[in-house]
């Protein structure tokens, strides 16, 4: 099984990072395991034509569609913020997940061709609440 992790903490060394080496660890000695941070790559996260017009994919984008594309499952670890992904993350997945690679549209009709069909993936989503949203609920610290 081929697994592609991605980290999409724009810091190294956080609590994703972390949570990435704890799920590889589990994983099965005869895994691939390829492992990828966002921050790492070099790319515009700005998808500027919208999807009519494709914006030709840098060198690490590029990279990462053909891992994306050879792997069996997929990962991706980030911290929830502002109630979303933070945007370096959310600029590659605009870049990367568009038609034609990840589905199709079909012509005249809502639904689309799964064009990564059969693979699997996991989310792994940290997120904080202040303690004064907790009133009443007694966290592990």
């Amino acid at each position: 099984m081929k697994v592609l992790l991605l980290d999409g903490h724009p810091d190294e060394g956080r609590l994703t990072t972390h949570l990435l080496d704890a799920y590889a660890a589990a994983l099965p000695e005869t895994a691939e395991v390829t492992r990828i941070a966002v921050r790492d790559l070099a790319f515009t996260p700005v998808l500027r034509h919208g999807y009519r017009q494709r914006t030709e994919w840098e060198p690490d984008i590029l990279r990462l569609a053909e891992q994306l594309d050879a792997c069996d499952h997929l990962v991706i670890a980030f911290p929830m913020w502002w109630g979303a992904e933070p945007a370096q993350l959310k600029g590659l997945i605009d870049r990367l997940f568009l038609p034609g690679f990840t589905f199709a549209y079909h012509l005249g009709d809502p639904w689309w061709d799964k064009l990564m069909q059969g693979r699997s993936a996991d989310l792994i989503a940290t997120m904080d609440t202040p303690p004064s949203c907790c009133a009443g609920i007694t966290a592990i610290r």
